[in-house]
């Protein structure tokens, strides 16, 4: 009897398995542009969640761009550097804005239109580029690590990111960074004594401004201000609390 409860079991557990092919993988790439000997190209679309560690060139994270079903990512003790092939074609190309990358990034378009709900970034992260993450419609949370100085447009457009810590480091945010984020409610750049705050509120155009975050409640300037315009607020009709900081001698009247 006994027997035959354990056959059953073990059938029973076997069912399961085969009626779930998710993985959850945990890999450290020793050298640069070599992802490809830890993962199991065979089975790119069943990992959901993936810890990576060591040394990453671009064409690794193209690569795991192509785990179509990922939903956790942890890169916090990985390296993102631009490889030499990579290098030449950025430099050949209009994208000539930094001579040299950082020498830990997130490219641009990386992950977007992937089904990430939680990204921690390397720590070491200094760059995120244009449009890294945009259209990650179900992405909540990420965490930025405490060395990030500089996010660029549209890096987190269209996600949906309910809190944003912001580090110290932080010393310029590009202007549709967080388009259309509906559920962030809270910006809190206090910490921060950021260079091109302006950057970030008036957007890529000209006019732009942070109404592209409609359920804002809580914003936070960053230190250093010493003068707030209110059109940065414009268009936030949930808005409660604006914090403009201790250093702030002159606030603009609008008449928007």
């Amino acid at each position: 009897m006994k027997q035959k409860y354990f056959a059953l079991f073990v059938a029973f557990t076997m069912s399961l398995a085969g009626m779930s092919n998710e993985l959850v993988l945990n890999i450290t790439v020793a050298e640069a542009g070599n992802i490809l000997n830890y993962l199991p190209m065979d089975k790119l679309s069943d990992i959901t969640s993936l810890t990576i560690s060591g040394k990453l060139y671009e064409t690794d994270i193209a690569i795991v761009k192509m785990c179509t079903n990922l939903k956790y990512l942890n890169m916090a003790n990985a390296t993102i550097s631009e490889s030499p092939e990579g290098s030449k074609r950025r430099k050949k190309s209009w994208d000539f804005q930094y001579p040299h990358m950082p020498n830990c990034y997130i490219p641009s378009n990386a992950f977007s239109g992937m089904k990430l709900i939680e990204v921690v970034l390397p720590k070491t992260v200094k760059l995120i580029r244009y449009s890294a993450f945009r259209d990650c419609l179900s992405l909540q949370r990420v965490y930025l690590g405490e060395s990030l100085m500089i996010i660029e447009r549209g890096a987190f457009a269209n996600t949906s990111l309910s809190e944003v810590k912001f580090p110290k480091s932080l010393i310029k945010i590009e202007g549709d960074a967080f388009d259309n984020v509906a559920t962030l409610r809270e910006i809190d750049l206090s910490a921060c004594i950021m260079e091109h705050f302006y950057d970030f509120i008036r957007g890529a155009e000209e006019n732009a401004r942070i109404g592209c975050l409609p359920n804002l409640d809580i914003f936070k300037m960053p230190q250093g201000m010493t003068t707030f315009n209110p059109f940065v607020t414009i268009g936030c009709s949930n808005l409660k609390d604006v914090y403009v900081g201790k250093d702030v001698k002159v606030i603009y009247y609008s008449l928007d």
